[in-house]
């Protein structure tokens, strides 16, 4: 599974960037169902006369590992208020919600985290363990 991960990708990028730094193509792994900032890319004129191509994502496994990082790691905070959050991401990204309910549970992302295992660890690990594609 080593081609899901790349070491050099941006983390994140926040809607606004793409017109302050004139980038004009936009490629992201996962949607955020809960804060959609690629959304905000058509949200109003200003927005859109930056015509930024945007491609993603492009890898459902890779979207869905994300996912599931956020769902552990939301879930682990026992915030009442991070249900919705994990309620959009589990309609866009059904896979990705229930390994990350998994990975609360079983203690693996963070045993993980522990060791500071590299990306390419965690990638490949979770990879294995996501749930079957249902099309």
């Amino acid at each position: 599974m080593r081609a899901l991960h790349d070491d050099r990708a941006l983390p994140a990028l926040h809607g606004g960037v793409p017109d302050v730094v004139r980038l004009r193509d936009v490629r992201y792994a996962s949607r955020d169902a809960a804060g959609g900032s690629i959304d905000l890319l058509q949200a109003n004129a200003y927005m859109r006369r930056g015509q930024v191509a945007v491609t993603g994502p492009e890898n459902a496994d890779l979207e869905a590992i994300i996912v599931a990082m956020h769902v552990e790691f939301g879930l682990a905070r026992r915030d009442d208020a991070w249900q919705w959050v994990v309620d959009a991401w589990d309609a866009a990204t059904p896979r990705g919600v229930e390994l990350g309910r998994v990975l609360r549970h079983s203690g693996e992302l963070r045993a993980l985290r522990d060791v500071d295992a590299p990306v390419s660890t965690v990638v490949d690990t979770l990879a294995a363990r996501l749930p079957p594609r249902i099309e």
